[in-house]
């Protein structure tokens, strides 16, 4: 599904989203918002890569969580 960026603030199944965020949807369905002004033009696939690659650095790292499961499991053992 092609990506378009947000000019104006806009509700799209359920979520909200504000100037600067992108929006997922078909090309049916935004070529109203685009006529109006709401939407831009779709961004290109090198858009999606980076969405992408945002969301996981929101998410915590599995090293860490190891770590902190491996101390834990340390100091039951040392009691």
């Amino acid at each position: 599904m092609p990506i378009y960026p947000v000019i104006e603030p806009l509700k799209h199944d359920g979520q909200s989203y504000g100037p600067g965020d992108t929006v997922d949807m078909d090309a049916k369905a935004a070529k109203e918002l685009l006529a109006l002004g709401v939407i831009g033009p779709a961004v290109k696939a090198q858009a999606k890569a980076d969405a992408k690659t945002k969301t996981e650095d929101k998410a915590p790292a599995a090293g860490a969580d190891a770590a902190s499961s491996g101390e834990n499991a340390e100091a039951e053992g040392g009691k």
